[in-house]
């Protein structure tokens, strides 16, 4: 009856494992937690039923084509929808930098010859042209409050 110490401890250890594997635990988080090594939890792990485990179970067909095609729609509508979004930024860059080039074909060589490098001179337009955007905004906000004051 040598053998039988060793018997209850594979069960104790079983309970254990089947508690821990219903919480989810990895197999590597098992084995540290009961200080085994992986053959021995394989092992144990063999000699469990799989329905008490809780396997994830393959959906029905049925399901899995549901699954598959709504998988399918939303990878496509993703890859539509950046796609478009690429593709607008992409327009929107090409006409801003057909602007600047046309801009830079006017006024390059004169700036230069003022004494202004051209990069330099577009960055500050760009922010100068910003701040006084913004003023604007300021003006036409204060100017339609103004209009209401005069309708009272």
């Amino acid at each position: 009856m040598a053998g039988k110490p060793d018997d209850d401890d594979e069960d104790e250890l079983r309970k254990k494992i089947k508690e821990f594997l219903q919480e989810g635990m990895s197999r590597e988080q098992i084995r540290k937690e009961l200080g085994i090594g992986m053959t021995k939890l394989m092992r144990i792990l063999k000699s469990i039923p799989r329905e008490t485990i809780g396997d994830i179970k393959k959906p029905p067909p049925t399901d899995q084509k549901i699954i598959d095609q709504a998988s399918d729609w939303a990878s496509q509508k993703i890859a539509s929808t950046l796609s478009d979004q690429i593709h607008g930024d992409y327009i929107g860059s090409m006409k801003a930098a057909s602007t600047l080039k046309s801009a830079e074909m006017r006024y390059r060589k004169a700036l230069e010859e003022m004494g202004w490098d051209w990069n330099d001179f577009v960055q500050q337009a760009l922010d100068y042209g910003f701040h006084k955007a913004q003023e604007r905004e300021k003006l036409v906000a204060l100017m339609k409050i103004m209009d209401k004051v005069k309708e009272w």
